[in-house]
């Protein structure tokens, strides 16, 4: 496939027309998005490469990265990239994002863009999806009374559309 910014981590930027070896074994997913790849490994460690102009890869820098590089050694569930920013999903049910924040999309409550995972949300996360200035997590529809406390007030609207401000439901 397209190499341009070396999302097939190969070292290189050179288009491929057939299946290259990457990394072989104690993959548990991978994701890909926005000319980057994510690879979640079995021990929970997060690696990435591809295109970085928002440091969105998460590795402390701009720069678009040719191979692999990892971004946190553990406890990563799920990862969801998007065109300019990452939100990744923990082992303990909080979420993390890196790179571009212009529109708030990495949901700290600021507009500062981040080149390294930042805790977003304490959780309980059940999944994650990003979208190109959007990020939308899955929480519980019925919490407990021990989760209520660290939901914001709105838990209930599911989704909200971050450019017109409606609840979608």
């Amino acid at each position: 496939g397209r190499n341009n910014y070396g999302q097939l981590g190969d070292s290189t930027t050179t288009n491929r027309l057939s299946p290259i070896l990457i990394l072989a074994g104690g993959i548990k997913s991978f994701a890909a998005g926005g000319h980057s790849t994510f690879i979640v490994k079995t021990d929970g460690s997060l690696w990435a490469c591809g295109n970085n102009p928002y440091g969105q890869i998460g590795n402390g820098t701009t720069e678009d990265q040719l191979s692999l590089v990892k971004i946190l050694d553990d406890g990563v569930e799920a990862v969801s990239p998007s065109t300019c920013h990452t939100v990744i999903l923990r082992e303990d049910r909080s979420l993390w994002a890196t790179g571009l924040n212009r529109y708030g999309q990495l949901g700290n409550g600021a507009t500062g863009d981040t080149t390294v995972p930042i805790k977003v949300y304490d959780g309980p996360a059940n999944a994650v999806d990003t979208g190109y200035t959007r990020s939308y997590d899955l929480l519980p529809t019925q919490p407990d009374d021990s989760d209520r406390d660290s939901l914001p007030d709105d838990w209930e609207q599911q989704i909200i559309d971050a450019d017109t401000g409606d609840t979608i439901t």
